[in-house]
């Protein structure tokens, strides 16, 4: 039953024909165009408001850095009519106001290597008008003044810092140096930042199951009010395949009076290391060298010393000793 009777609704509201009242739509017209004439109405008038215009500058010392950072943009108050403003504000790229810094007569503050000077924007005004011509005057800019803070521009040469993770597929390992090319860049910029860099770094990256040589561009990290020579590096990573080398090396004892004699038991530790393919034949024993110090025993209350490997080649890695403490006596020669 009530099924039935919201289908009757239904149907009935369906066969409702709604006709638009002429009245209505000729009244909505003649709205729409009375709206429209005083639209354009007001917009023949002058009208005074504030618009945001961008600004350059030109003819900065070329031995100065900023210190100070400048506005990017000047508030403007201006008068004109409304197609004018419409127009400005419509226009997508608007041409930036060129401050030329030469153009000014100045008196420079100086103590040392920084120096500051103003302008006041209210003696551009009449450069400003111009540029923007007849249709729209210029009464006020903000900020009304502008300082400028110089530092002498100081130059120095650091290295370049890698920030790079590598993981390493199963039986690889580095094969030498991670170098940057360049290795080092140019930094220049006020000298109370310049003195306290250095180095510059990479952005960081990480590899993953990593199996052959890594050739690629990094980019540097930017230093603000710091201009580099150079913006990205070619980093390279070597990377070797691997095997394990296992060497029995004998501990000698170093730092022991002429008349004494100092015996290690046992008499030489085993060395446990990685060692690229292409490097495995020249290992060899001589190459490490394993003491102990026979000054460590005083105030030792136990009789054993520390093993210390003093010298090992450059192309081995995960170096691991066994045992790392020896027994030892001392016996007079």
């Amino acid at each position: 039953m009530k099924d039935r009777i919201i289908k009757n609704i239904k149907d009935k509201f369906y066969r409702v024909k709604f006709k638009p009242d002429r009245r209505v739509l000729v009244f909505f017209f003649f709205l729409v165009l009375s709206a429209m004439f005083w639209f354009l109405n007001e917009l023949s008038k002058d009208i005074t408001t504030l618009i945001a215009y961008p600004v350059k500058y030109n003819n900065i010392p070329g031995n100065k850095v900023l210190v100070r950072e400048l506005p990017g943009e000047f508030d403007l108050l201006v008068r004109a009519p409304g197609f004018s403003l419409l127009k400005y504000k419509l226009a997508g790229r608007l041409t930036p106001i060129v401050f030329d810094i030469s153009h000014y007569s100045y008196t420079i503050f100086s103590d040392g290597s920084a120096s500051e000077f103003f302008i006041l924007t209210s003696s551009a005004l009449a450069r400003v008008n111009q540029q923007f011509g007849s249709d729209l005057k210029v009464l006020d800019i903000s900020p009304d003044t502008l300082v400028f803070e110089f530092d002498k521009r100081i130059r120095k040469k650091v290295p370049v810092k890698v920030n790079i993770d590598v993981e390493f597929e199963q039986q690889y390992m580095i094969g030498g140096k991670i170098t940057a090319q360049p290795d080092s860049v140019t930094v220049s910029g006020p000298g109370v930042v310049i003195d306290t860099i250095r180095w510059v770094e990479t952005q960081f990256q990480m590899f993953t199951s990593v199996d052959r040589d890594i050739e690629k561009n990094f980019g540097l990290i930017p230093i603000e009010n710091v201009d580099l020579s150079a913006r990205k590096v070619i980093v390279n990573v070597p990377v070797e395949r691997f095997t394990e080398a296992r060497l029995s090396i004998p501990v000698r004892p170093v730092n022991i009076p002429d008349t004494l004699e100092l015996k290690t038991f046992p008499g030489s530790i085993t060395v446990t290391c990685r060692v690229p393919l292409r490097d495995y034949d020249k290992l060899a024993v001589n190459l490490f060298r394993a003491i102990v110090d026979y000054s460590a025993i005083k105030g030792n209350p136990s009789n054993k010393l520390k093993v210390r490997l003093t010298s090992t080649p450059e192309y081995v890695s995960n170096i691991y000793i066994y045992p790392i403490s020896v027994e030892f006596i001392v016996e007079k020669k």
